[in-house]
């Protein structure tokens, strides 16, 4: 309807009324909380239509949204910035009848008087000398966010199918009006952070003041730096933002009410995570320094965490949602149980006929190798589920760290430029069927530059410095040691390649706060690609706290990307559903755990012993590894369960890999790299 368009497109008169509202209890009004504005905004979505009647600011450009209008995003958390006061109920007077108006300043970045007023200044001394004050200072806590990491394309055009065109195009000004504000004000001066700047009239009188005060000006948490050439102003002005493969314009959230919504359960959004934010657009900037000077009044860290708003715009949230699960937008919200579930059971009928579809394809994009390609899709649907052991030393549960070795070249001398990559074939594949794929092609001069982990630039901007490593839960991340070439790793090589060794094994990932380091947990399945022996495998921490290395002897693979897009289009042309049904099915089964029952526990424990009497080499990894097999075998056919009929492929699976490594015995270490 209508109206409820209107409501989306002006959110801060719901926000004027809500306010109202709770103005009239001061113990409302003195918290922030409990205005009810959340409910309000659910409202005037649901008449609208939903959620996709909610223009996405993540695959619509900006000149196409108009300021003040209610917009979501889509994306990773990069960082979380340390927490800002600002000004969130004021009053104004009327300059004719002197009448004073209570106002709040919740959801924008500059409050203001509307016409006719006179903007009041802050009553100093504590408030037990200030009875019946309504002049309050709220906090909110700023992140960045950045567009999502890794995204596949065919991911991403799904999304922007499903994302409404917004009605109303941007206005000239860029100013959000609340109710009753002037339209004609659109002065867009900023300032530093650490005052509370006001804008006087010809006449003195106080018109209009910056929200923010901040309180500090660096990072609680991680982030990642920058895509280098994707926003030359914002690097420029000291901001960067991060994320391999990351494209398009990051925003700053700023997030309101967050002890609030801990009373009911809900936790903020952590670094690293996927997650769709809900609130109204603001392009103004926070600070009162003319942008035109690029900020030169402000040191480096404060223009990091002051981007100007073309380059990163302000988004006030009034709702979220992590995005558990993997992002793919050809299928319902995870949060939608039952019509997850009604695509989930519609797909099990098919499963069998899909898997061998995938493997089919994916053993093309391998040079016709079908065992590895079998490996290759439940490495695909891998994932951690949980981590047990001592603290310092957890083992992920249900990670499956996979190594695909070629042949060792068949020179003993080894050129500095290496050979071919090795992941062509598999990264068009994979990138075309699951919606999160990135790929990172492991040179000397790669592992010697850099961090490949989040590191904070503790001289400069206080940001993380450039972090490709630094991914959302369930990437698949593909390291190509294929062009590996001769070379000595430096301190910082081998720093980069024990991050590697302990991502794929550990699923864990340190961040470097300049004091001190703190281990993150991921879940990012890593394949390797090696000729001979794969380094990234080697520097695994003997420590325990590692899944065991699963490693496949493959033959040298040099296809041709268009050999793989030949296979997807005869897939696409003769299965029901084509790609999208491929697509689902992956997401799907990688969603849908199977467990051992205890006949086939009882079964496993048989089968460890008998197999350790006969080796002396099998061990409680074997295990380990056997029964992450098994279950991954069932999930790839959206089975509850593992069945006796799972059990026994794995254990042939595993006899032919094993068979495989036997024939190829004493690989190399590596080609002629150096720690």
């Amino acid at each position: 309807t209508s109206s409820a368009a209107d409501a989306l497109a002006r959110p801060l008169a719901i926000a004027d009324a809500c306010f109202v509202a709770a103005a009239a209890d001061p113990a409302r009004l003195a918290s922030g909380h409990g205005w009810g504005l959340r409910a309000a905004i659910e409202q005037a979505i649901a008449a609208a239509g939903g959620l996709s009647a909610v223009p996405a600011l993540d695959v619509t450009p900006l000149e196409q949204l108009r300021p003040g209008s209610l917009v979501r995003f889509q994306g990773m958390v990069q960082d979380t910035w340390d927490p800002e006061y600002f000004l969130g109920v004021y009053e104004t007077r009327n300059d004719e009848t002197g009448e004073i108006r209570v106002h709040s300043g919740k959801y924008v970045d500059v409050v203001e008087a509307p016409p006719g007023h006179t903007l009041l200044p802050l009553p100093r001394g504590p408030p037990s000398q200030r009875p019946g004050e309504r002049t309050a200072l709220f906090q909110r806590t700023p992140m960045l966010v950045v567009p999502t990491p890794a995204f596949s394309p065919w991911a991403a055009d799904a999304r922007s199918a499903t994302c409404a065109t917004p009605a109303v195009p941007m206005s000239t000004g860029s100013r959000p009006k609340r109710s009753g504000r002037d339209d004609d004000d659109d002065d867009e001066s900023v300032t530093p952070s650490g005052g509370m700047d006001i804008d006087e009239s010809a006449n003195g009188a106080p018109k209009r003041a910056f929200a923010v005060n901040a309180v500090g000006g660096g990072n609680s948490d991680a982030a990642g730096a920058a895509d280098a050439g994707a926003m030359d102003a914002a690097t420029g002005a000291g901001f960067r933002y991060a994320g391999l493969g990351a494209k398009g314009r990051p925003v700053v959230v700023k997030l309101y009410d967050e002890d609030e919504a801990s009373k009911l359960g809900a936790t903020s959004p952590k670094v690293s995570e996927l997650v769709e934010f809900v609130g109204i657009l603001s392009l103004e900037q926070d600070t009162p320094d003319a942008p035109e000077d690029g900020g030169a009044d402000m040191d480096e860290d404060e223009r990091s965490h002051r981007p100007t708003a073309t380059a990163a715009p302000r988004l006030h949230c009034i709702a979220w949602s992590t995005l558990g699960g993997r992002p793919n937008p050809l299928l319902p919200s995870i949060a939608a149980i039952e019509a997850r579930n009604v695509a989930r059971t519609q797909a099990s009928a098919a499963a069998p006929a899909l898997r061998n579809i995938v493997v089919q394809t994916l053993a093309v994009a391998l040079g016709g190798d079908v065992l590895a390609a079998e490996y290759v899709l439940l490495w695909a649907l891998s994932g951690v589920s949980a981590r047990v052991g001592p603290e310092g030393g957890k083992s992920p549960i249900g990670s499956l760290p996979l190594s695909l070795a070629a042949p060792p070249p068949a020179s003993a001398t080894v050129s500095a430029a290496g050979g071919a990559p090795l992941a062509s074939g598999l990264v068009k594949a994979l990138t075309e069927l699951t919606p999160l794929v990135a790929s990172v092609p492991i040179s000397v001069a790669l592992l010697n530059g850099p961090s490949l982990s989040p590191i904070r630039d503790v001289s400069g901007s206080n940001l993380l410095a450039s972090a490709p490593l630094q991914l959302p839960a369930h990437t698949l991340l593909l390291l190509d040691e294929g062009i590996l070439g001769a070379g000595e790793l430096t301190q910082r090589g081998v720093a980069n390649l024990r991050a590697l060794a302990t991502l794929a094994h550990s699923q864990t990932l340190s961040y470097d706060f300049g004091p001190y380091n703190l281990d993150f947990p991921t879940d990012t399945p890593a394949l390797i690609l090696s000729r001979g022996k794969p380094l990234s495998a080697s520097a695994a921490p003997a420590a325990p706290g590692g899944a065991p290395p699963c490693v496949m002897p493959i033959d040298d693979i040099l296809v041709d990307p268009s050999t793989v897009d030949a296979t997807l289009a005869t897939a696409a042309a003769t299965t029901l559903g084509g790609l999208s049904a491929l697509r689902a099915y992956l997401t799907l089964a990688a969603e849908s755990p199977s467990s051992l029952t205890e006949a086939i526990a009882m079964k496993a424990q048989n089968d460890f012993v008998a197999a350790r009497q006969a080796d002396a080499t099998v061990s409680a990894e074997t295990l380990h590894l056997w029964c992450s097999l098994a279950r991954l075998r069932a999930q790839a056919e959206l089975s509850p369960e593992v069945t006796a009929a799972h059990w026994e492929a794995t254990r042939v699976a595993e006899s032919q890999r094993l068979a495989r490594l036997a024939a190829r015995e004493a690989l190399p270490k590596g080609p002629g790299v150096h720690v």
